[in-house]
């Protein structure tokens, strides 16, 4: 009985850690076929995917009500990438007054940060 019970919290943590890691376990896949977006849907998708780390706690729940800038193509190691950037006025530190969406060409989230880079 122990066994079996340790044996399944080995199987739920290994599962739930499997999709920490992936994006689309954990929010989901925000493009349904793998075509190129447009700018406007890098901008729904990003606004979509901050509500995501708000909710999870990874940002401050203020920035799920903040709209998206900008999109820009940009380029990385010679890969393309959507970079979305969001600004929160009410952010008392300015380093952190903006964040920066980045995803894939297709529409699969990529990362967030504050730098940009």
């Amino acid at each position: 009985m122990k066994f079996t019970k340790l044996l399944m919290l080995a199987v739920i943590l290994l599962c739930s850690s499997q999709n920490a890691l992936a994006y689309r376990g954990l929010y989901g896949h925000e493009h349904s076929l793998d075509k190129p977006i447009i700018a406007d849907e890098a901008l729904e998708i990003a606004a979509r995917i901050l509500v995501k780390l708000a909710e999870k706690g990874i940002v401050p729940m203020s920035w799920s009500h903040i709209k998206p800038v900008r999109a820009e193509q940009k380029y990385f190691n010679e890969k393309s990438e959507w970079m979305i950037t969001f600004r929160n006025p009410n952010v008392r530190i300015a380093s952190r007054q903006q964040i920066y969406v980045f995803v894939s060409p297709v529409g699969d989230y990529i990362a967030a940060n504050y730098t940009g880079r």
